[in-house]
């Protein structure tokens, strides 16, 4: 099974508002699917929209959870595809209608891939700061061959661009909390940006005892924050220094104005993410996202 981008777009008032996703599964811990998302748009969600004000975003979302929870990828293109409905209607851009322009400019990261051979991440790092002018990588982690050759991994990538690009790390829940303390140790030294993700997200306080041990590093949730609940739980926690909302993850644009809410609250930091390379009109929604943010 393969995965293909879903395109909606939605009609309203002379307007046509589009949005678009590629959902990532099979194989990744955002379940929805091209066939899932399609099924849950044609069959519950877009019926029940049809005659509603395109700017009812919390009724619609709060008929999202009523009408079928979860699915965040499917509800996400649909908010996504309101919310530029409504700005076409006014004649203005989504991140007026957000809170405004707060970030006039975006910083990028590269994610950088794992690979047998570590020249093959070192070309890529290099790729990415020297054509494209990239000063934040994240290096994939968890190696098959264990927790030794990401820290080698690391120390090769760090070596080969010298110490004025910021590296970060992601294991993707791939290590042990054990694992997570013995690399960071190790790693630190060489100047570590940041951690994401390290151990299975559901583990609070596993992330907490990192963070602890971490020594001001700020560690990342990824995979362990969909939903405002997701948010306030590792808040309490006091688990993590920033999360990560990527739109196709969280449900779109107003759940995720809802968890940078809580962040501000925390004094947690936000990282927008997501799969821009994949569409144009998902970037563009994350740019909005994230010029409207503080």
């Amino acid at each position: 099974i393969t995965s293909k981008p879903v395109l909606v777009k939605i009609h309203a008032g002379g307007v046509t508002g589009m949005g678009q996703i590629r959902p990532i599964s099979p194989g990744h811990f955002v379940a929805d699917t091209t066939q899932s998302m399609v099924a849950a748009i044609r069959e519950i969600y877009g019926p029940q929209m049809i005659g509603r004000s395109i700017f009812d975003s919390e009724a619609i979302n709060a008929m999202f959870d009523n009408r079928l929870a979860g699915n965040p990828a499917a509800r996400a293109v649909l908010d996504i595809a309101l919310r530029d409905a409504q700005g076409k209607a006014l004649g203005m851009p989504v991140h007026q209608l957000i809170g405004g322009c707060c970030q006039p400019r975006i910083p990028l990261e590269w994610s950088v891939s794992m690979a047998e051979d570590v020249q093959v991440m070192i070309d890529e790092a290099r790729r990415a700061v020297d054509e494209f002018g990239i000063r934040v990588l994240c290096l994939k982690m968890a190696d098959r061959r264990g927790w030794r050759q990401d820290v080698a991994n690391f120390a090769a990538v760090r070596k080969a661009l010298g110490d004025d690009v910021m590296i970060g790390i992601d294991p993707n829940c791939g290590w042990t909390v054990a694992d997570s303390l013995l690399a960071i140790e190790a790693i630190k030294p060489m100047g570590l940006g940041y951690i994401e993700q390290p151990i299975e997200r559901r583990d609070l306080q596993g992330l907490a005892q990192i963070r602890r041990a971490a020594g001001g590093v700020p560690v990342m949730a990824d995979e362990g924050i969909f939903t405002v609940q997701d948010a306030f739980a590792l808040a309490e926690a006091r688990a993590v220094d920033a999360y990560c909302i990527k739109l196709y993850k969280v449900g779109g644009l107003t759940a995720g104005k809802k968890i940078a809410a809580i962040a501000e609250a925390a004094n947690i930091q936000l990282n927008c993410g997501g799969l821009a390379v994949q569409s144009q009109l998902e970037a563009a929604a994350g740019a909005h996202f994230y010029a409207s943010t503080p």
